[in-house]
């Protein structure tokens, strides 16, 4: 009782290493872009898990879903960021580029981090340092 809990949505697999497929891709036609998987993909993938996550957008526990992250506007789900950077190390597990999107929108969503309290310097990057 009385203890915050934030759980995190399934993040899009795109069942390819990313970092991969940039190198091929690089080698090959010498760009960085790669194809990025289609939202109604990555839908059907996590489908199951809807009625849980209706469950707890419904319940005391706060839900973060990275859908919004990945798959913002877009018909496809985002594999690498603006700069091309791949956001995941594998084909479903985050790069440090991809877990900063997580962590970014935690904080603005949640007040996860009382910054003062904690005595937390946030650096341009937000990367954290703990005094």
């Amino acid at each position: 009782k009385g203890k915050r809990v934030i759980v995190i949505g399934a993040v899009p697999v795109h069942g390819w290493s990313v970092p991969t497929k940039i190198a091929k891709n690089y080698l090959t036609s010498g760009e960085v872009k790669i194809r990025a998987l289609p939202k109604s993909v990555y839908a059907d993938r996590v489908s199951f898990l809807e009625p849980f996550y209706d469950y707890l957008r419904i319940s005391k526990v706060e839900f973060l879903d990275p859908t919004t992250l990945f798959c913002n506007k877009s018909p496809y789900c985002k594999a690498l960021d603006e700069d091309g950077d791949a956001l995941y190390w594998d084909g479903g597990h985050l790069s440090e580029k991809g877990a900063m999107l997580i962590v970014r929108k935690l904080i603005e969503e949640t007040s996860l981090i009382n910054w003062k309290a904690h005595k937390i310097k946030k650096t341009p990057i937000l990367k954290m340092q703990f005094l």
